[in-house]
């Protein structure tokens, strides 16, 4: 298949068809071992291009989130809406950090938030903004009880969302309400890249790549102004709407 020059992805693909058509014959007893088992060819990940947000239409994005609503459970959601859109424009959260949070992760005598380890990301503790700390001690001693006694749920988490509802919706319904501050909004990843680029204006790499998370220094890297900025470059000469 290497020869015949098809991409890596089209082989992996036929070595899944391969490894399910042994899994059968091992099944019906025809084999005894899997011989596609452990091959796959290793494919390098890919980098989305971002539009990257200033510091300051960061900060304008956690300011401008309204919260408002017809009754207190409502507002109460909203609150909790807010609370994330601080904690993915200040400290760069992406989805699988911010749902893995619980309400012990909170250190607001000490101005910080303990952000657990993901399959991507390392554990760290992250300070938190002043105006932060004050809407996160609202939210632990008012919001979060009220919305855990609507949902009825037993767990501790930080962000309470009902037993069948994906964080992956919360975020999205967020995405939207930003989109109307600022039309430039994509997604999480997004403010995430825009995050840690503007991080790496102010501090070295190392500790940038601690502030991400980061397994890998090369993760950090990516994120260089240098390498942004032609990236960015690229968006300009290539949008439609340029």
């Amino acid at each position: 298949l290497k020869r015949k020059k098809l991409a890596d992805s089209t082989i992996n693909n036929i070595l899944v068809a391969l490894r399910t058509y042994f899994d059968y014959l091992i099944a019906s007893e025809q084999m005894q071992e899997n011989p596609a088992k452990d091959i796959k060819i290793k494919t390098p990940s890919r980098k989305h291009l971002y539009t990257i947000l200033t510091e300051e239409e960061l900060e304008d994005l956690y300011h401008s989130y309204e919260v408002s609503g017809q009754d207190d459970y409502i507002r109460a959601t909203a609150f909790r809406n807010k609370i994330i859109v601080g904690l993915m424009c200040f400290q760069g959260l992406g989805n699988a950090s911010l749902s893995a949070l619980e309400i012990d992760h909170l250190k607001l005598n000490k101005g910080k938030i303990y952000i657990p380890s993901t399959r991507r990301t390392k554990a760290r503790n992250l300070e938190l903004r002043s105006f932060q700390i004050m809407d996160l001690k609202v939210y632990q001693d008012e919001v979060h009880e009220l919305l855990r006694s609507r949902v009825k749920v037993n767990h501790h988490k930080l962000f309470i969302t009902g037993e069948n509802t994906k964080f992956t919706s919360i975020t999205g319904v967020i995405i939207k309400n930003l989109k109307k501050y600022n039309v430039k909004v994509k997604n999480v990843p997004q403010i995430r890249a825009s995050v840690i680029t503007n991080w790496l204006k102010q501090h070295n790499v190392r500790r940038v790549q601690f502030l991400a998370g980061h397994k890998r220094i090369m993760s950090t890297e990516f994120y260089k102004q240098e390498h942004i900025e032609k990236l960015q470059n690229v968006i300009e000469r290539f949008h439609p709407l340029n």
